[in-house]
C-alpha cells in the first residue's frame, strides 16, 4: 500500500478496512481459515468494482 503511489491512499484503506469488516463478520460463522480465504476474495472483487468506478 505504501509504495504503490498509482492508486490514492484512500482507495487503499477503504479495501482493507471492507476486508477487515467482512472478515470479523465471517468468523462469527466460519472457521478463520475458510472466514480469511473468503474475505480475501471478496476483498479482491470490492477492490476491481471499486477500480472500475473509480
Amino acid at each position: 500500500m505504501i509504495t504503490d503511489r498509482t492508486k490514492p491512499l484512500f482507495r487503499h484503506l477503504a479495501v482493507a478496512a471492507f476486508v477487515a469488516v467482512v472478515l470479523f463478520g465471517l468468523m462469527r460463522w466460519l472457521p478463520g481459515t475458510t472466514a480469511l480465504l473468503v474475505a480475501t476474495v471478496l476483498g479482491c472483487l470490492f477492490g476491481m468494482g471499486v477500480e472500475r468506478h473509480g
